[in-house]
Formats: C-alpha cells, sequence, structure tokens
C-alpha cells in the first residue's frame, strides 16, 4: 500500500489539479479472502477482483461534479504516453525501490567490531550489526561474523 500511496502522490503531482478526484484501488483475485481489513486512510479501497466496476460507479455516484468527455480525453492524452515506458525503465524503477526498502530496513551496513575481538563460541571475528525491528527502532548488536549459523548474538545499549 505504501508503494501505492507513492503511486498516487506521483500520479497528483503530474495531473496538477487539486479538484481531480483519485482513488486508489488494490485489487486481489477473487479466490482471494479478504478477511478484517483496517485501512488508516480513506485514501485507499481494498477489494476483490469482481468488485471493481461497483465500486468505481460508486465512486463515479458519488462524486458532484463529473468529469465531461473532453477533460477525460485531455486526461487520456496527459496519462496515455507513462503507460508506454520501456521496460528497463521499470526494472529500474523496480530495483531501485527494493534498494530504498533494503537500506530503510538496515540503514548502516555491518561492520567488524573495531577491537577485533573474536567470539567466544566459535573463535571467528565479532562485528556490530544494526536490526530494526517491527516498531521501525533500530537495534544495536554485537553478533559473531558467522551469525546466525554460530548463534552468539548480544544486544548493545
Amino acid at each position: 500500500m505504501m508503494q501505492n500511496a507513492g503511486h498516487i502522490r506521483a500520479l497528483k503531482s503530474y495531473i496538477q489539479n487539486d479538484y481531480l478526484p483519485i482513488y486508489s484501488y488494490i485489487v486481489f483475485g477473487n479466490k482471494c479472502v479478504l478477511d478484517d481489513i483496517h485501512l488508516s486512510s480513506g485514501e485507499h479501497l481494498v477489494i476483490n477482483q469482481r468488485d471493481i466496476l461497483n465500486s468505481i460507479q460508486r465512486n463515479i455516484t458519488s462524486h458532484d461534479n463529473g468529469l465531461t468527455r473532453t477533460q477525460i480525453d485531455e486526461l487520456y492524452d496527459l496519462l496515455y504516453p507513462l503507460t508506454k515506458v520501456d521496460l528497463s525503465i521499470k526494472i529500474s524503477h523496480v530495483e531501485s525501490i527494493q534498494s530504498k526498502l533494503q537500506r530503510e530496513r538496515n540503514p548502516l551496513p555491518d561492520t567488524i567490531y573495531s577491537g577485533a575481538k573474536k567470539c567466544p563460541r566459535c573463535g571467528k571475528y565479532v562485528k556490530i550489526s544494526f536490526v530494526i525491528n517491527s516498531e521501525n527502532h533500530k537495534n544495536k548488536f554485537l553478533e559473531c561474523s558467522d551469525y546466525p549459523r554460530c548463534g552468539f548474538r548480544r544486544k548493545l545499549e
């Protein structure tokens, strides 16, 4: 959903029309069971594929100022070229996002402990590592360079 929200922000910025309603649909296959989904904002709609048409129709009828045929054609002309991006650019975009997510999850590289101490369990060098927990807090550990195989890890304060 974060990626979807990023695309919506980019789309709004590209279109530059504050009055145009933009809805975010996150669509799953019909065999997927969507149990008890809670969203933190009203900007996203998570639905099964079979519900797309009804959801779009509900949004169209609930919005007071519909678009004219000319406005729809202008939007189409503006957005259509964006669908014709070369595959290499799409791949580069996905790799960039994956790299950014990896940096956010582990923002600092593992570094060998400056004292070059040996692991008390296996004798290999220990290192300092950083782990982001589920609450997005960074924890610092002293661990074996052969972790998790060795298993030696101590949380540092």
